[in-house]
């Protein structure tokens, strides 16, 4: 299914889209490596896949896809077998090597050895290689310069957050190959609960399909609020949500009352936002029923609370460790 044919195009994604197909048409000759970064779920693992499946159908050669995990496993088998030319052979010689989550090669000095050579074996016979990350490489930690040199000497693509027009496009396409009829009313309701990621579009729609087969229910507007926020009140989240919204209260100096009551005040704001960005972004709830939980505020301001701590989050850095120190204590209360 990656194909693309397959891949809806925006603005989020259209330049990492063009580079990706250019490169599939003229593997080694144009951008030598590509460097995809994004967050989880936004399509990377699509892109690379669909430059695979266009490389076979073209029949262009011999193709590697691996994680640097797996690479990095199969480095220390071959050591222990004492059996590095195998390696070697089989990872210099293909025409097309793709690398996922290279992140992961982060303080592994001998797996970043043998990639570096790997890396320049290939490019010097003219074969291509396409890496992503969740990071650009200038950000890569415990990374070598030198190796990181040769990711930015090729060309670096990122994909942003998708927009909700895209989201929409993205929904009415996956419930087309699932054979759903649905509405623009539906599709753009699903698309602004679930901004997070692409995964996470597919999976309400999935849940939505699946209930409705059983039940045979109408697909309504009313009916497909009904089963995502009851999935949401179903699903045994690992500290719950009250623990959330009592963790951050508590760190604030403020009371679990006064975070989820309508009052406004300046210093429940940042509180509050904290509050809807950690449970979007690490439990997954929907905005319609954050917002609900908030006093039943409206999911569009659950959402703009959200984009607000994401973008502060970029240069903020007393923010960030506040964050990072709710995630800990989020955690020991497991």
């Amino acid at each position: 299914s990656y194909t693309f044919e397959n891949f809806v195009v925006g603005p989020s994604n259209q330049f990492c889209h063009a580079a990706a197909l250019a490169i599939a048409e003229a593997q080694g000759e144009l951008y030598n490596p590509l460097f995809i970064y994004s967050g989880v779920g936004l399509g990377k693992t699509h892109l690379i896949h669909a430059i695979a499946n266009y490389t076979l159908d073209q029949s262009k050669g011999q193709i590697k896809y691996l994680s640097s995990e797996s690479f990095t496993n199969e480095l220390i088998q071959s050591i222990r077998t004492d059996s590095m030319s195998k390696f070697r052979e089989k990872y210099r010689q293909v025409d097309l090597l793709m690398i996922d989550d290279v992140q992961f090669l982060s303080g592994k000095e001998a797996t970043q050895e043998e990639f570096f050579h790997t890396f320049n074996t290939l490019r010097e016979n003219g074969k291509q290689i396409i890496l992503t990350s969740d990071r650009p490489p200038g950000s890569l930690s415990s990374i070598t310069d030198r190796l990181k040199s040769r990711f930015e000497g090729g060309l670096i693509a990122d994909i942003q957050y998708p927009d909700l027009e895209t989201r929409i496009a993205i929904l009415l396409l996956k419930a087309s190959l699932l054979k759903i009829e649905l509405s623009m009313e539906v599709a753009e309701y699903i698309a602004t609960a679930f901004s997070n990621n692409i995964r996470e579009l597919e999976g309400a729609l999935k849940r939505v399909h699946a209930y409705l087969s059983f039940t045979q229910e109408e697909l309504s507007l009313k009916n497909v609020r009904k089963i995502l926020l009851q999935n949401e009140r179903q699903t045994n989240l690992k500290p719950s949500a009250d623990i959330v919204l009592k963790t951050v209260a508590s760190f604030y100096n403020t009371t679990y009352e006064a975070l989820i009551s309508p009052k406004r005040s300046s210093d429940l704001t940042l509180p509050r936002h904290i509050a809807i960005y950690l449970l979007h972004d690490l439990y997954k709830l929907s905005f319609p029923r954050i917002g609900e939980m908030l006093s039943n505020r409206t999911h569009s301001s659950a959402i703009y609370a959200y984009q607000q701590i994401k973008k502060k989050l970029i240069k903020d850095h007393t923010l960030s460790e506040q964050i990072n120190s709710l995630k800990g204590l989020l955690e020991r209360r497991k």
